[in-house]
């Protein structure tokens, strides 16, 4: 479980470096006046190319946490029911040995007395 744990977190870490690339790549994406146009056209080419990629990336990313969350969402519940199992068997046990008590008589307290005396001389 805590191999879930540690990958889920490489994941958001992996996921937050990924969004501050966009974020930079969006800074630094913005025509020049002084370039040409054919110029400004290949820059934005290749800013796009390099956006798809890192959004690309993103989803993937994406796609393991929720993948990784879903198996730890599913490991919880197993061992949910797997505790729910285990308390109704402990209460059915304890409502067999309580059975088992109520059947052996009860001796009476004059009876028990009369034996420690004997015992005690």
């Amino acid at each position: 479980m805590s191999v879930s744990i540690k990958k889920i977190s490489q994941l958001q870490k992996k996921i937050l470096d990924t969004k501050k690339e966009i974020a930079e790549l969006n800074k630094l994406e913005q025509p020049m006046p002084e370039l040409i146009k054919t110029t400004n056209l290949l820059r934005s080419n290749e800013y796009l190319v390099r956006e798809n990629k890192s959004k690309s990336a993103l989803l993937n990313y994406y796609e393991q946490y929720s993948a990784e969350l879903e198996k730890l969402v599913l490991s919880t519940s197993i061992i949910k029911t797997q505790i729910k199992k285990l308390k109704s068997s402990q209460k059915s046990r304890k409502r067999k040995s309580t059975k088992t008590r109520k059947k052996t008589p009860k001796r009476k307290k004059a009876k028990v007395r009369k034996k420690l005396k004997k015992r005690s001389r």
